[in-house]
């Protein structure tokens, strides 16, 4: 019953982790800006960390895959 609570813990924090990362607020009109569109913000990359996750993601799987296999050899 633990493991299901802690993989619920989890998937929970994974979902709302991904809704607050691609969340984006409108910066509004502060008055006294120069900028003639507020609304004009940079566009944030992600393509710099999608090797880094993949990496993390294939070593997470190595080290589940081998913590297994000597659960079930013992």
């Amino acid at each position: 019953m633990k493991k299901i609570g802690v993989y619920s813990y989890i998937f929970i924090f994974t979902l709302l982790a991904n809704v607050v990362a691609f969340a984006e607020e409108d910066p509004g009109d502060f008055g006294g800006d120069p900028d003639d569109n507020p609304l004009d913000t940079p566009v944030v990359p992600i393509n710099g960390y999608v090797i880094w996750m993949a990496f993390i993601a294939i070593a997470f799987a190595i080290f589940v895959i081998n913590k297994r296999r000597a659960a079930l050899r013992n």
